[in-house]
């Protein structure tokens, strides 16, 4: 084994160095340079670690080969993941990525975001979704060219919050992210006991046990980071999650009995997303969106299964939203209440979003001509790195 480990750990030093060497030269954008170094400072401790592993005194022992292949796979870990998950951003900086990027640095200080702000990749395959470890967030390509669904990261901004819910300037959020999840698993705990006191199918016990275990694993951090943007942004995140499921959703009420889904159903997030609304004084907004969701429903000809109660109680989502909400205000972000959009300046990210979506339903026919024009003129101004804000009223 000696053998392998002392050619694997030279392999792996060497990949090292050519990601060191290709950080080193001039960045595409300044905006990069915090993605850079964070990279810079991942790959020096790899280095350390496969050093520490060659010079060990227990190197070649077959008792700690075991340990030293584990190490090994922590080190090529951590740089798979600066290579498929940073590098790409970090050597092809189109001009799409340079506005995305722009765009996020806005919304980081409109909004009093605690921690650096993503940097864009615009050629995601999936949606808008992001890398908490190398903080890049991956965009679709034609999204930098719209509006519509640009409320999505706000939600995305949400998961490093949450993976990094330790570090001091967003640890403040803590108490009530755990309250949360104390939630979720007292309800459950409540459940089972009660269903073994009660007897019945056993087979509900490890229903109700999956679920629980489903929501801490996953369905309560996607919940959360829903909140936030509704907390953040306010209606027009609800309005891009109502785009997304009538132009993409499949299942509304879907949830699997057999195996952990990584999102709950549309229909819950929706519930929790418009509780939200009302507690940040939308709820006249909350009526309407609930209105044209009713009437999704019916055109996709869908209805909850007899269960769907079980895996998306009404209880839980309410107590979350209320603990979210005053998280997100310990964190110090400017919540996106009715009164606080409104007397925002023409700059605004958040103002922009509102406008454009209370557009769209006013005038559909004429909304996209709108559209491009500002997105144009927003272009334009951030490539002459010019504020924005003239084009954008």
């Amino acid at each position: 084994m000696k053998e392998y480990l002392s050619g694997a750990i030279g392999e792996n030093l060497r990949r090292a160095e050519i990601l060191k060497q290709r950080l080193k030269g001039p960045l595409p954008a300044a905006e990069l340079s915090g993605v850079a170094q964070r990279c810079n400072d991942t790959i020096d401790n790899c280095i350390w670690l496969l050093g520490e592993i060659l010079e060990s005194d227990q190197f070649g022992d077959p008792d700690f080969d075991g340990l030293h292949l584990r190490a090994l796979r922590r080190a090529v870990r951590a740089l798979l993941e600066i290579e498929r998950f940073a590098m790409p951003a970090l050597t092809r900086f189109s001009e799409d990525e340079r506005f995305m990027s722009s765009l996020l640095f806005r919304i980081h200080q409109q909004i009093q975001y605690p921690l650096p702000h993503p940097v864009a990749a615009c050629f995601s395959s999936d949606h808008y979704w992001i890398y908490p470890a190398t903080n890049v967030m991956y965009v679709p390509l034609t999204d930098s060219e719209t509006l519509l669904h640009l409320p999505d990261v706000f939600h995305e901004m949400a998961h490093p919050l949450l993976h990094q819910i330790s570090d001091s300037r967003v640890s403040q959020f803590l108490p009530y992210y755990r309250r949360s999840r104390e939630t979720v698993n007292a309800h459950y705990m409540q459940q089972i006991a009660n269903r073994r006191s009660a007897g019945g199918p056993k087979a509900y016990l490890h229903l109700e046990e999956r679920f629980r275990r489903t929501w801490m694993d996953f369905w309560l951090e996607e919940i959360v980071c829903d909140l936030f943007a509704i907390y953040t942004v306010g209606t027009p995140y609800a309005w891009a999650h109502y785009h997304l499921t009538a132009k993409q959703g499949e299942e509304v009420f879907g949830f699997s009995r057999d195996v952990a889904t990584t999102h709950p159903a549309d229909d819950a997030r929706m519930k929790a997303i418009l509780i939200g609304l009302d507690l940040i004084e939308f709820g006249c907004d909350a009526k309407q969106i609930q209105r044209r969701w009713d009437e999704l429903i019916v055109v996709l000809n869908q209805s909850p299964d007899p269960d769907y109660h079980l895996a998306f109680p009404d209880s839980v989502i309410e107590a979350i939203t209320v603990e979210i909400l005053q998280g997100t205000k310990a964190l110090g972000c400017t919540i996106a209440t009715k009164q606080n959009v409104e007397n925002q300046s023409d700059e605004s990210v958040v103002k922009l979003l509102h406008t454009a979506w209370r557009r769209f339903w006013e005038n559909p026919e004429t909304y996209t001509v709108w559209e491009a024009q500002k997105i144009a003129s927003w272009r334009t101004s951030v490539k002459m790195g010019q504020s924005p804000a003239k084009h954008l009223a």
